[in-house]
């Protein structure tokens, strides 16, 4: 997976993740590069949220939101008009 981004108008270009997020689980370091090392670190965080009570990566509360927010998006297109999400 890349990352992307552009400031104004200037043209995309290919975003650095910074060494602390790639090194922050060395067990997963092997699999860097493969989609299970973004799986394992979204595991490893979200299990690190519930023993310390933060909120550092999206939880089923988040996934609820996004689907709210896409049935108001769809409900929009088939109405045209504007609705609430």
């Amino acid at each position: 997976m890349t990352v992307a981004g552009a400031q104004g108008r200037n043209e995309p270009a290919q975003l650095a993740v910074p060494a602390a997020l790639t090194q922050k689980w060395p067990a997963l370091t092997s699999l860097e590069g493969a989609p299970a090392f973004n799986v394992g670190r979204v595991y490893a965080a979200f299990a690190a949220d519930i023993d310390n009570g933060t909120h550092t990566v999206p939880d089923f509360a988040d996934a609820v939101r996004r689907h709210e927010v896409i049935a108001a998006i769809e409900r929009s297109a088939a109405s045209g008009e504007r609705v609430k999400a």
